[in-house]
């Protein structure tokens, strides 16, 4: 019979085929290969003994002996003691979690503390009495025909007060951007002019 040595292992296959090619219709089956493959004494099919462990150095297992029992009380410490140290070690997982939680969170918590709420002074309007002069003068512009005078009149005024409200809110990061390109372009003329 045929034995796959090469991998180690028998090919049932091989020898279902070759039980089948020497007997008849009758005798070829199966069960006839299971034996043969079962009474071939190169298979193994029982597990096999364990090797003997390697013996130990005697001054080996007397170290480790030693060291037992030096380590003994520090064991038996630990065990008396389980109860606190769990509690500890919870409490200092819970630190560290929260300290992580802390070193993620610092930076959004310090900018949201930055933020400054808008200033009720930051909001402009205009005041109440020169609204209704300006808005009694275009209306009685309107009421004698003059209505493109009167749109002129709201435009001029709207203009001049929002030129007042730029001067006073200079320190405003769009302006200060503005005054910075402005700023550029005189010191690019300059250049170009010479």
């Amino acid at each position: 019979m045929p034995l796959a040595r090469s991998v180690g292992f028998c090919d049932i296959f091989i020898v279902a085929r070759d039980v089948q090619v020497k007997g008849d219709s009758n005798t070829a089956s199966f069960d006839l290969a299971w034996k043969d493959v079962r009474a071939d004494a190169n298979v193994q099919f029982t597990p096999a003994a364990a090797p003997e462990p390697p013996v130990m150095p005697q001054w080996w297992t007397d170290f480790l002996d030693r060291l037992g029992e030096a380590l003994r009380p520090v064991a038996d410490g630990l065990v008396a003691g389980w109860p606190v140290i769990r509690i500890l070690l919870l409490l200092l997982l819970a630190a560290g979690v929260l300290t992580l939680i802390w070193v993620i969170l610092a930076p959004y918590v310090e900018q949201w503390s930055r933020r400054k709420p808008a200033a009720a002074d930051e909001i402009w309007q205009p005041a109440e009495e020169e609204a209704r002069e300006l808005l009694a003068e275009a209306e009685a512009l309107a009421a004698i025909g003059q209505f493109d005078q009167a749109v002129r009149l709201l435009l001029r005024r709207s203009i001049a007060d929002i030129k007042n409200t730029a001067r006073t809110c200079s320190d405003h990061p769009a302006r200060r951007a503005r005054s910075g390109v402005l700023t550029a372009c005189r010191m690019r003329r300059a250049r170009c002019s010479r």
